[in-house]
């Protein structure tokens, strides 16, 4: 039975803290109808989250800065039936996931479906990290991702760690860049559909085989309509 895990910190919460908490209360109480799920989250954030949600593991000393600090700390622990999931996903249905894959994410994006990322990039490459690859205009949408290759896994943490490291040893501040959001998606899910083409590895994208909503931006913390329910 596939287990979701949640990953949360209050230190990617910005003034929006109270909200995140509600949808995390709503999500898990609607999700937890179709799977069991756990919440990785750290020391500070504990006590704000331990009324919530029943099963918690707090991840000792770990310094979360980007929005996927701690998916990336702890993807490589998780159990095989495990999968990692964003609470701003509400669920109609159990996930089935496909038999064969390399890795399983939410969708692929054009980089700008949602936010300019391309002006993320292009900032990059003026500090002198040039990621930008011309060939490569979407991202993996990381709502859900489970990882059943150890070379992808790899690659990727070797690769998100990079990028984050730069960014904190260049002391990097830009009133345009949101810094624990924006940075953190070209991190993780630019840099995965980049080795993901590469290196061929087999991608599903589990939005087409699979029926939930996935709310984004100010939507996140509005009152989700299904059908005879008000989430």
């Amino acid at each position: 039975m596939i287990r979701l895990v949640y990953t949360f910190s209050k230190k990617i919460s910005g003034r929006y803290l109270n909200e995140y908490l509600d949808l995390l209360e709503r999500s898990y109480i609607h999700n937890s109808k179709y799977h069991s799920i756990v919440l990785y989250t750290d020391t500070v954030t504990y006590p704000i989250v331990k009324n919530i949600i029943d099963d918690i593991v707090i991840i000792e000393d770990i310094d979360v800065v980007f929005m996927d600090d701690l998916k990336m700390n702890i993807i490589g622990e998780l159990k095989p039936t495990d999968i990692l999931a964003d609470f701003d996903i509400f669920l109609t249905s159990p996930v089935r996931l496909p038999e064969v894959f390399d890795v399983c994410i939410d969708i692929k994006e054009h980089l700008n479906t949602n936010f300019d990322y391309k002006r993320i990039l292009n900032y990059f490459a003026k500090l002198g990290l040039n990621l930008y690859r011309k060939d490569i205009n979407y991202l993996s949408n990381v709502g859900f991702l489970k990882i059943n290759n150890k070379y992808l896994l790899k690659s990727i943490q070797e690769n998100y760690f990079k990028v984050r490291n730069w960014y904190l040893s260049n002391h990097i501040e830009n009133t345009t860049v949101q810094t624990k959001f924006e940075p953190s998606v070209i991190a993780l899910q630019y840099q995965l559909e980049v080795i993901c083409k590469d290196k061929l590895y087999t991608v599903s994208e589990l939005r087409k085989s699979n029926k939930y909503f996935h709310l984004t931006g100010a939507d996140k913390f509005k009152t989700l309509e299904l059908t005879n329910q008000v989430i």
